[in-house]
């Protein structure tokens, strides 16, 4: 499901994804050093479960600012939260195996991606 079919304004609501994406890519690899990998992993889905949930509650809403700020706190958690994966995957795989993974992780995503209706 996209944007287009939150409520609100697309534009509003876009923005409002992209910025807290931005701030995720520049804050996950702080969270991960300053917090760890566990605390910081747990922080940041209770980040993006805090607002997937706000976003339940408002998506009939006809305040277009909630709607925009959930959407963009549940964006800035996966984002945070991917961003961390991928940080702390080079400090936890070894050196030999990391392109290996990468290549099944990858392959795994395509596949899935094909499945999807």
């Amino acid at each position: 499901m996209g944007l287009k079919n939150v409520g609100g304004s697309l534009i509003v609501n876009t923005l409002s994804s992209q910025f807290a994406e931005i701030t995720a890519d520049l804050l996950g690899g702080v969270l991960l050093y300053k917090l760890g990998a566990r605390k910081g992993m747990f922080l940041v889905f209770l980040v993006s479960v805090a607002g997937a949930i706000g976003l339940i509650f408002v998506f009939d809403s006809k305040n277009d600012l909630y709607i925009s700020i959930f959407v963009g706190v549940a964006k800035f958690g996966i984002s945070a939260a991917f961003n961390m994966i991928f940080i702390s995957f080079m400090e936890l795989i070894p050196t030999i195996f990391t392109a290996t993974v990468f290549g099944y992780g990858n392959t795994a995503a395509r596949v899935v991606t094909i499945l999807a209706p």
